[in-house]
């Protein structure tokens, strides 16, 4: 199966939806027992906020490439809405450039970072696993959102309207 294929699939979505609710259940669960334990037992578990905050990241960072191939990443267009019609379609193809290269940068110091930290071995203190298991987060999140703009590309270069997504439903 094609990389686009996977990605205009409903189970790719579903798959991207479970993970990031695997990742809000323990994120939840991991602070409420935190909770429980300092104020109730009188013992703090060093762990616990690691692991949340672990699971935040990655939940954000994977929610990148889920709100981008869905459209519907906060924007402010007040301005665009302003302008006429092929206008608003040249700021929105500015936007998807500025956005896609954006997220190349990002995802080649991701990398760089993920590169160095196997290389110098840092482990977190609470949960005694590597480092680069939280910063991977960060290239995983951006590769993924890019892989979302070139498709959004491919789309608009085979001369299907930029105003569709993914799916080809209307977004504006």
């Amino acid at each position: 199966m094609s990389i686009k294929k996977l990605l205009n699939t409903k189970t790719a979505e579903k798959i991207h939806v479970a993970t990031m609710s695997i990742m809000l259940s323990v994120m939840v669960l991991s602070i409420f027992y935190q909770v429980i334990s300092r104020y109730f037992i009188n013992f703090s578990l060093t762990w616990a906020e690691e692991l949340a905050r672990g699971c935040f990241i990655w939940m954000v960072l994977l929610g990148l490439s889920f709100v981008e191939r869905n459209d519907e990443p906060i924007k402010i267009t007040i301005l665009r809405d302003l302008m006429s019609c092929p206008v608003q379609k040249v700021i929105n193809v500015l936007a998807m450039v500025l956005s896609l290269v954006f997220c190349v940068i990002c995802s080649y110091y991701g990398i760089d970072r993920v590169l160095f930290l196997m290389k110098s071995g840092q482990i977190a203190p609470g949960l005694q696993i590597s480092m680069v298991w939280f910063y991977l987060a960060m290239p995983v999140g951006f590769v993924l959102t890019t892989i979302v703009y070139l498709l959004k590309f491919i789309r608009l270069f085979k001369g299907r309207s930029i105003d569709q997504n993914l799916e080809g439903k209307e977004i504006m």
